[in-house]
């Protein structure tokens, strides 16, 4: 008999299965993950699978009898020494641009990551944890959405269970405009349109390195909107507002560079440049419009961060007038 069951969303992907399970349930470690798979009290979608398994949304897991009641048994204290500082309390405080009861907007830097993960070992959920610390808060704060390391800009946080629910239930039913910038390289076929290109997940070796494949017949409805907000220079260098429709993994990077733009410093869909400027992601989350739980229409905008900024000090652009 079944009694867990986990549906997973876009808002829970990439990940793989032990570490999504992990992020779940806390005091679930990865032998036990491991012995439980192997004797199929872990199932993806009914059958059999491994702990490195990537999940996809509308993936089910579920954990039988066996399982739930261990997990339901009473914990053993555990002395916990946080090894939390102060510094990390006070860059945590300084990308916060919005907060009330019920939710955080960030401004992240470019270089953090959103979860941690193999070789990450600092990050957002870590500084949540590190907030929640200093200020004696109980409930965890969670990541509404995520954005890629390398890219900056903004995130929201909701406070407490029903904030997150209400928003995950926005970003499903499309209710939430999200805008980035960007610089792109190349010739723009139009100043502004539509790409709509079906998006698929590709893996890499060992389910690493994946990237998303526009393909007409297997791939996932994926839309962005653009439009040139300037050109820079003689050098195919364009600055850009994007807008996702759709909310697929990667998804501005391949539209850009399925239309032959590539974003400035995309060493994964564009092309390895040298300059100490281009080892940046010139992708930056720069606006973001929706209704708060109270039925208040909310926009909230990140300024750029300092390699945007450096580009708009090299070729004398002063962005504020092109708000």
């Amino acid at each position: 008999m079944i009694l867990q069951n986990y549906l997973i969303t876009e808002n829970d992907t990439p990940s793989r299965l032990d570490r999504y399970l992990k992020r779940q349930i806390s005091h679930l470690n990865q032998t036990s993950i491991q012995k439980w798979i192997r004797s199929k009290d872990i199932r993806l979608n009914g059958h059999k699978t491994a702990a490195d398994t990537s999940l996809i949304p509308g993936d089910s897991i579920t954990l039988s009898k066996f399982i739930v009641n261990i997990l339901s048994q009473p914990q053993e204290p555990i002395e916990f020494l946080p090894a939390y500082k102060q510094e990390d309390m006070e860059f945590f405080e300084s990308m916060i641009i919005f907060d009330d009861d019920d939710f955080l907007i960030l401004n992240k830097p470019a270089g953090l990551a959103a979860q941690g993960g193999s070789k990450t070992n600092y990050h957002i959920d870590l500084l949540l944890k590190t907030y929640a610390h200093f200020v004696n808060i109980r409930e965890p704060f969670r990541l509404v959405h995520r954005l890629d390391k390398d890219t900056s800009g903004l995130v929201v946080i909701a406070k407490n269970l029903r904030t997150s629910q209400y928003f995950a239930n926005l970003f499903k039913t499309k209710e939430v405009q999200k805008k980035y910038w960007a610089f792109v390289t190349g010739k723009l076929k139009n100043i502004k349109g539509e790409i709509d290109a079906p998006l698929l997940k590709r893996a890499g070796y060992n389910n690493l390195n994946e990237t998303m494949v526009v393909d007409h017949e297997e791939g996932k409805k994926a839309i962005t909107l653009y439009r040139q907000i300037k050109n820079i220079n003689d050098k195919n260098l364009k600055w850009i507002e994007l807008q996702p429709i759709t909310g697929r993994t990667h998804q501005l990077r391949a539209h850009t560079s399925h239309i032959g733009c590539p974003i400035l410093g995309d060493k994964k869909y564009g092309e390895r440049l040298e300059k100490e400027t281009e080892k940046h992601l010139f992708l930056h989350a720069r606006s973001i419009q929706f209704r708060t739980p109270d039925g208040t229409s909310m926009t909230f905008v990140a300024p750029p961060p300092p390699h945007f900024e450096k580009v708009f000090k090299e070729n004398s652009i002063f962005w504020e007038k092109y708000d």
